[in-house]
């Protein structure tokens, strides 16, 4: 994907929620499966604290893929606010509750990121003429850090 669609579409994303999101899963360097089962309790302002993961919409408390999974996560500057309005106006944001969830048959679950990108992503990359491909977290996600390698003095 090339960088200039990344930052289109990212303009172009009008909900905190999915504004939040998004713009952990591509700037905080989570993987996936943690920026899907991050919990308010993770988030310290300045850094998020991984407790756990989520895949195919089940929280996994305290599984992580690698040790270095536990090291705190560095929010950039221009992030915080965006996850501040999306606290905001978020339904539940006691420490146990998801950061993004979406409704299950036994209340809130974690998203599927599949369906993320589907229903909340895909149409906006439609009304921009950005092939829906190469839109996955992994890969805007490389674009993001290959960018930011290229910009360090």
């Amino acid at each position: 994907m090339k960088p200039e669609q990344i930052v289109t579409l990212i303009d172009s994303i009008s909900d905190p929620h999915g504004l939040c999101l998004i713009s952990i899963g591509l700037f905080c360097a989570t993987r996936t499966s943690e920026t899907f089962g991050l919990q308010w309790k993770s988030y310290c302002g300045d850094k998020l604290i991984i407790q756990g993961t989520a895949y195919e919409g089940k929280l996994f408390p305290g599984k992580v893929k690698t040790n270095a999974s536990w090291n705190a996560v560095p929010i950039p500057e221009d992030i915080r606010p965006i996850i501040a309005a999306w606290k905001q106006v978020c339904p539940d944001t006691s420490p146990e509750a998801l950061m993004f969830p979406t409704s299950g048959r036994n209340g809130d679950v974690p998203r599927h990121a599949k369906n993320f990108l589907k229903w909340r992503i895909h149409p906006i990359a439609d009304k921009l003429g950005i092939p829906r491909k190469p839109i996955t977290f992994q890969v805007m996600r490389r674009t993001v850090e290959r960018i930011y390698r290229n910009t360090e003095p």
